[in-house]
């Protein structure tokens, strides 16, 4: 049926066909970048390579992210960003789009839905790039068909930004690769410092813990959480921070709830505050979510559970993350809800124990 829906939907979107662009355009035409990236909390992490090298190829162009409002905060201090437009609805995000009048925007979306394609198509900006999936391409100046090879989501769309980069004369390799990476402001680390002075104060260590995920096929089992939260606590004398959204404080109130040793909870937090949080740990335990992304990007060792998700596509970047996968002939499913949910059952507490231990070795050395 999907088949089917994008076959039909490519050919009703032919009479909007974006116009085509000189065979050579001026970079100077360049002054101004919208980029978009409108979805979930991880999708925004691994954007901000692709975000560095529009930056770094365009260095004199006004860079302006367009972003969900409640993670707005998470860019906030990204020194390469120069604005950050809160996403409430399309209508007033098109008026906010009409009103600066970008040069180029950019849908790092890859995927065949179109409501970023059709903001990029409808901005008036005189050029558009986005992925080329389900017909959507048309909508855009410089479309860009994915590639079949198996690689990172940064790495797909620093591909789109090349694609700009040769557009414009610089070569397909003007975009050059780096790490996603994040940054906290001095008022959030003196936050953070508040919010973790006690058990700063009394445990060697400080273990940040997301139970949560946007799926609940992401989520490994609350009741192994606690388990190994209560091990590593006693252990290595670590004090144990739950994180989590609004959406998720039935898992977390309940998590904290089965350890049998004191924890702290820190529910519904403006983001950049989350990441305040992580970068105050020493550790990073967690499902394959946003917030394992952020960890990641904020340089923080990290132990993952990893269940339907692609880990082609969504493996954390960097250095010190060990990531715990079933390889079973069912996964990755991409499934938000699976019945039998094996690839999460499958993986133990002792698994992630010894996960925990190397890192701590690091640590602690």
């Amino acid at each position: 049926m999907k088949s089917l829906y994008l076959a039909f939907r490519a050919v009703f979107l032919v009479p909007l066909r974006a116009p085509s662009l000189p065979k050579r355009p001026d970079p100077a035409m360049i002054t101004s970048i919208l980029a978009m990236r409108i979805d979930r909390i991880g999708d925004v992490v691994v954007s901000l390579p692709a975000l560095k090298a529009l930056k770094d190829m365009f260095p004199h162009a006004h860079l302006a992210v367009m972003i969900r409002a409640e993670n707005a905060p998470l860019i906030k201090s990204v020194p390469f960003i120069n604005e950050v437009i809160p996403y409430y609805d399309f209508a007033g995000a098109l008026k906010k789009l009409h009103a600066e009048k970008f040069s180029i925007a950019v849908d790092l979306l890859m995927d065949y839905t179109l409501k970023t394609a059709m903001l990029a198509y409808l901005s008036r900006a005189k050029v558009t790039a986005g992925f080329d999936i389900g017909g959507r391409g048309g909508l855009f100046t410089i479309p860009v068909r994915p590639t079949e090879e198996k690689k990172k989501m940064a790495e797909h769309l620093l591909d789109l930004v090349s694609a700009i980069g040769a557009k414009f004369g610089f070569g397909e390799d003007a975009a050059g690769y780096s790490d996603p990476r994040l940054f906290v402001s001095e008022e959030d680390k003196n936050f953070a410092d508040t919010f973790l002075k006690d058990l700063i104060a009394r445990k060697r260590v400080i273990v940040a813990m997301h139970p949560g995920g946007y799926y609940p096929s992401q989520r490994w089992p609350r009741e192994r959480f606690a388990q190994v939260a209560e091990t590593i606590a006693q252990k290595y004398h670590a004090g144990i921070v739950i994180l989590g959204s609004h959406a998720e404080r039935d898992i977390v109130d309940y998590m904290a709830l089965l350890v049998g040793v004191e924890a702290v909870t820190a529910i519904g937090l403006p983001l950049d505050k989350v990441a305040a949080i992580i970068s105050s740990a020493n550790l990073f335990i967690g499902n394959n979510s946003g917030l394992l992304h952020i960890a990641a990007a904020l340089g923080k060792p990290t132990v993952s559970m990893m269940g339907p998700t692609d880990p082609a596509l969504w493996w954390p970047i960097g250095v010190y993350n060990l990531v715990i996968r079933k390889d079973l002939s069912c996964s990755p499913c991409n499934k938000g809800v699976c019945d039998k949910h094996d690839c999460m059952k499958f993986i133990s507490v002792e698994e992630v124990l010894r996960a925990v231990d190397i890192l701590m070795r690091k640590i602690l050395k």
